[in-house]
């Protein structure tokens, strides 16, 4: 589990660090930003839990998830494959990660925008994390109806109704 305390502190960094983009401030939404990928990182341990899967890997993808908005101030669905692409240099740069661990990491973010898409173990986990969070924290989304799909089955796969 020390290697969620290295990614915490890399995430951290560059949401603090970043530069501004096209004069933008990007300070405004960092709150929103720190909010977001600790509190989906925490559902993605409790899925973990719940589905039998690597709780460490599944933490660690909820803490990156969003790297693509973060270093690269997009919003768009361009965001998860920037993000990751830029996890995939980040954890191998830092060398504590197999290969095998760097493509779940890497394959989940670039999945997790695609919702309406069902695909692997991790990838459905991110997925449902962020449609969780999301969900309750975004209620006038225009994807509100997709998340609370997903939002929905979670909620009934853990016995809360």
């Amino acid at each position: 589990m020390e290697r969620i305390a290295v990614i915490e502190k890399v995430l951290f960094n560059e949401i603090v660090n970043r530069p501004q983009i096209d004069g933008k401030e990007n300070m405004k939404i960092t709150h929103d930003e720190i909010a977001h990928a600790y509190t989906v990182s925490m559902l993605c341990r409790l899925l973990a839990k719940k589905r039998k899967l690597n709780e460490e890997l599944c933490a660690i993808i909820g803490y990156l998830h969003d790297i693509g908005r973060i270093k690269f101030n997009v919003i768009t669905k361009d965001h998860a494959t920037k993000g990751s692409l830029e996890a995939r240099k980040m954890l191998i740069n830092l060398g504590i990660f197999t290969t095998d661990e760097i493509e779940i990491i890497a394959n989940a973010i670039d999945k997790h925008d695609e919702k309406g898409n069902i695909d692997n173990e991790y990838d459905e986990l991110i997925k449902d994390a962020d449609a969780l969070d999301r969900a309750f924290n975004k209620t006038n989304s225009p994807k509100r109806h997709e998340r609370e799909k997903r939002m929905n089955h979670v909620l009934q796969e853990l016995g809360i109704n």
